[in-house]
């Protein structure tokens, strides 16, 4: 996810398929998310968003889902983040403008808003980028109900970082600064999950965060301020890392694991008689994100009594898991036992970790929650002499993991989390949606979640109905539901992107700008069509602003009339000034200039030059042309009006 650092993660792959009737899972089972191919994993971190699955957004469980869910409304919260409105007008310029994105905001019903803060030099408030729009946004909104929140980016970035990274200085740092504005109220650090300490934590991490380090982050934030909170991003898969107690199973990386090497924790209850209904429910999630040969021999399972409730491959991205069923036919009077369990079947390699996390484990039996099983854990390590059987482990215990998590958890350490969901709609469930935040939100406690979601993402069908009703659902069980990369430019016409600038450059009268510190806007373009229509050869000369090779088009320059494109290039590699003839004839047409988005971009300023001599050798002025700037993408007006009408709606609820 992005931290508002201007950098963009682009999505790697499709969404995996569906459970299917052959994976030999029970009819309990419940796929909660599919996921995305991994990027190379940093600090731990394994795949950037949960795929949240299931039944499909229109079913009808879904739909008593939502109504339900909106009954009761918790959220206190309504906000977004990484939303971006630039200084409009004739002259160009790189810095947001603070005061529109203010407003936007308002009329966008929201109450929380997020702004990056993690840039420039400790005592100098004029350095950087990010720190100065901070603090205007700060003064902005010092007087309003609206409450900022600073967003710090993650330690893989290499911008560099205003507290190098010591985030109980950034914490000490801003609590100070929200004794003077209030309306601070906290801070986030991106994809912080990953950096705290676990069972699974590795050597290839080179340090991680105990939860009496992450404690020194969030109460130096109240030496200044004791409202002041530490709301870093945990995401659903690493919440049985240290959030939530779990059995972490399996291996870590620098492990190669030989033929039936496990680990595995059994669960040992009795009962006085057989029951009639037993219902077994639990999440879980496993690291491995390919599809490769390899590991298809790493499996997970779960038997009762000795029959197979779960035994599927890790192979592929399944994400997060839930299973639900009535196991009664499977238990017995005296004592049972349930065996969760990571096992490979064939030797695998020592280049990826291979674990399995179980969570939220109940079991109801005739309606009343067994509370007072024992715990076993156990472990096969095959003869150590075997070949790379070294374990790169801080923690030193072994190769193999059959552990659980109580010495790693962080939810006392702090005052809350930023809990994303996945921008994947495809295998959106309302139900397994409601059922993460519900246990997050236990293991929480009375800690804030906030719940978070994608407003938009480059090359996903984001849908506003579903989007929507991903709100309701959160908003009656999390504290804050917050927008990531929320559309907020939809609600502030020609204005910051979407506006017209001034040619600056000698022999062209029309510029095209695109400011850096700016996400991509999927469908984006700026157009300029001739007030009159034109005959004869006209001559149209361009140029811009790149002059190597930025590997992607980002941006397509284009000249068209009557529907043929006469000169279609993309923006980097050194074309120079370009002349193009448009041989229009003597058929009266209108002469169209454009520049359009085609991959996503962040951080990047471009400009392209156009100027266009008639056929009467005169030239054209910026004032002979109408323009236009907007979005192809009509998810984005959709989806910006969805979240401010949902918004809108949930706040009147809690009045």
């Amino acid at each position: 996810m992005l931290s508002d650092n201007g950098k963009e993660t682009s999505p790697t792959s499709s969404p995996a398929e569906s459970p299917t009737e052959d994976t030999g899972e029970a009819a309990g089972e419940e796929n909660v998310g599919s996921g995305e191919a991994a990027s190379a994993e940093e600090a731990g971190s394994a795949v950037e968003g949960a795929e949240v699955s299931g039944e499909t957004a229109d079913s009808k469980t879904t739909s008593e889902t939502t109504t339900d869910a909106t009954s009761t409304i918790t959220a206190k919260y309504f906000g977004s983040y990484v939303g971006k409105i630039k200084v409009s007008g004739e002259i160009p310029s790189d810095d947001d403008d603070i005061p529109a994105i203010v407003s936007a905001v308002s009329e966008a019903k929201q109450n929380l808003y997020g702004y990056a803060a993690h840039d420039g030099a400790l005592g100098d408030d004029t350095k950087g980028f990010y720190w100065p729009n901070f603090l205007e946004l700060l003064k902005e909104t010092k007087n309003m109900e609206t409450k900022v929140f600073a967003v710090l980016g993650e330690k893989h970035f290499e911008t560099g970082n205003r507290w190098n990274y010591d985030w109980a200085a950034a914490g000490a740092d801003l609590g100070t600064l929200s004794a003077a504005y209030p309306n601070l109220a906290g801070f986030n650090v991106d994809d912080f999950g990953g950096y705290d300490c676990s069972e699974d934590t590795t050597q290839l991490e080179k340090t991680c965060y105990a939860a009496s380090d992450i404690k020194k982050m969030t109460d130096a934030g109240k030496t200044a301020n004791a409202n002041f909170k530490f709301w870093p991003t945990i995401y659903f898969y690493q919440i049985p890392r240290t959030i939530c107690p779990s059995y972490i199973l399996g291996s870590e990386y620098g492990v190669q694991m030989t033929k039936e090497e496990y680990g595995a924790v059994k669960l040992t209850f009795s009962l006085d008689t057989a029951p009639a209904t037993a219902v077994l429910s639990f999440l879980y999630t496993d690291t491995e994100t390919g599809e490769d040969a390899v590991n298809a021999h790493e499996f997970k399972g779960v038997e009762v009594n000795g029959n197979s409730l779960v035994n599927a491959t890790l192979a592929g991205n399944q994400y997060v898991e839930r299973f639900s069923d009535d196991i009664a036919k499977y238990l017995k009077a005296g004592e049972n036992e349930i065996v969760f369990k990571m096992y490979v079947d064939s030797p695998v390699n020592i280049y990826h970790r291979k674990l399995v996390y179980f969570w939220d484990i109940k079991l109801a039996v005739d309606g009343k929650e067994v509370a007072d099983w024992k715990e076993t854990f156990d472990k096969h390590e095959s003869d150590s002499s075997y070949p790379n059987h070294k374990a790169l482990m801080i923690n030193n215990k072994g190769r193999i993991i059959a552990k659980s998590n109580k010495n790693y958890l962080i939810a006392d350490s702090i005052d809350g989390l930023f809990v994303p969901l996945t921008h994947n709609q495809s295998f959106y469930s309302a139900e397994t949606y409601k059922e993460l935040l519900s246990s997050t939100k236990a293991c929480l406690g009375d800690k804030d979640l906030m719940a978070v979601l994608y407003g938009e993402m480059w090359g996903y069908d984001i849908k506003p109905e579903v989007l929507k009703e991903q709100i309701e659902v959160a908003a009656g069980i999390a504290d804050g539901v917050v927008i990531w990369n929320y559309p907020l430019a939809m609600g502030a016409a020609a204005k910051g992107i979407f506006s017209q600038k001034k040619s600056y450059k000698s022999g062209y009268a029309i510029r095209s700008y695109w400011p850096s510190y700016q996400l991509g806007v999927e469908g984006y373009y700026q157009r300029w069509i001739t007030k009159k229509e034109l005959t004869g050869t006209v001559t149209v000369k361009i140029t811009d602003s790149m002059t190597g090779d930025a590997g992607v088009d980002y941006f397509v320059k284009k000249v068209e009339a009557v529907g043929t494109t006469y000169y279609e290039d993309g923006i980097p590699g050194d074309e120079g000034e370009e002349a193009v003839s448009v041989a229009l004839g003597e058929t009266p047409a209108y002469l169209v200039l454009s520049v359009v988005e085609t991959e996503g971009v962040g951080n990047m300023s471009a400009s392209v030059f156009f100027n266009v001599t008639g056929a009467d050798g005169k030239e054209l002025t910026a004032d002979d042309f109408d323009f236009k700037s907007s979005t192809t993408h009509t998810q984005s007006q959709d989806n910006y009006e969805a979240v401010r009408d949902a918004f809108s709606s949930l706040q009147k609820k809690n009045r």
